[in-house]
């Protein structure tokens, strides 16, 4: 079994690949979503859906291929056996599917969560026309400058990551 831990944690020297770069296209899918749903009227009664969570898995097959030919080789020459190398990579893949499974999980549960209270503060404190007003009279302006804060905020937690990441 340590020899499976060691073959995943080799995989893991790419932490990228197989961690932010994941996220990152599970991000750019759902935005792309979410841009289409905004422009196609609604067909569904219940909704639209789409396989869009799809890409997670078909992003780790890639992963998966790819670690054949990026880490193979070299794990040969460590003395890693062909069967032990798999075993490991498909230990490292399904660790993480089921990582991402209950990561997803918990942000679909806290998207919910945090929805439902914004509106049902929204409907107690009976604000729902100013929230309509002041949407409607939102200039150009008003919305690039909300947006660059949120920019700004972004800006200042990314750089606070990445003091923190060890090189």
């Amino acid at each position: 079994m340590t020899a499976l831990v060691k073959v995943a944690r080799l995989h893991l020297v790419d932490r990228f690949s197989y961690t932010w770069l994941v996220w990152g296209v599970l991000a750019f899918t759902f935005v792309i979503n979410l841009a289409i749903f905004a422009v196609v009227p609604l067909s569904q009664p219940s909704g639209n859906f789409t396989g869009a969570l799809v890409t997670i898995y078909i992003f780790m097959i890639v992963i998966g291929v790819q670690a054949a030919t990026r880490f193979l080789p070299f794990a040969l020459t460590l003395g890693v056996s062909r069967r032990t190398y798999y075993l490991g990579t498909v230990l490292l893949v399904v660790t993480l599917c089921a990582l991402y499974a209950a990561i997803l999980t918990a942000l679909w549960a806290l998207w919910v969560v945090v929805g439902v209270g914004l509106v049902l503060l929204v409907t107690w404190r009976q604000w729902w026309p100013a929230v309509g007003s002041y949407l409607s009279e939102l200039n150009v302006l008003a919305a690039s400058g909300m947006l660059a804060l949120v920019a700004a905020a972004l800006a200042g937690g990314g750089y606070l990551t990445i003091r923190r990441i060890t090189v």
